[in-house]
C-alpha cells in the first residue's frame, strides 16, 4: 500500500493519481509539451511507441480530446494526461521536455 504514495511523492505535482495494479502502481500524470522537445511535431503514436504508457487526454487551446487516435499531431503548448509506469513517467517527461 505504500508504493502508490511513494510513487506520487517521488515525482511531485505531476502525478494526479495512482492506480495499484498488482505489485506495481500505474500513475496518472500530466505533462506539458515543451517547444523543441522530441514530442513536439510528432504524433500520439510516435510518443506512445517511446514510453511505457498511453495518452488518456490531450488538451490544446481549451479543448479536450479523450483517448486521441495515434495520428493526432502533438505540438508545443499542449498538455497531456497519461497513464504510465514509474519508468514510463520518466520517459514521458523526457520526450515532452517537461523533465
Amino acid at each position: 500500500l505504500a508504493a502508490p504514495a511513494f510513487a506520487q511523492a517521488a515525482v511531485g505535482r505531476r502525478v494526479l493519481a495512482t492506480v495499484p495494479v498488482g505489485p506495481h502502481p500505474l500513475l496518472i500524470a500530466e505533462a506539458p509539451i515543451v517547444a523543441g522537445s522530441p514530442a513536439a511535431g510528432g504524433t500520439v503514436a510516435d510518443m506512445e511507441a517511446r514510453v511505457e504508457g498511453r495518452v488518456l487526454l490531450l488538451t490544446a487551446g481549451g479543448r479536450q480530446q479523450w483517448c486521441p487516435v495515434g495520428t493526432t499531431p502533438l505540438a508545443a503548448g499542449q498538455e497531456l494526461i497519461v497513464i504510465v509506469t514509474r519508468r514510463g513517467l520518466a520517459q514521458v517527461l523526457t520526450v515532452t521536455g517537461a523533465a
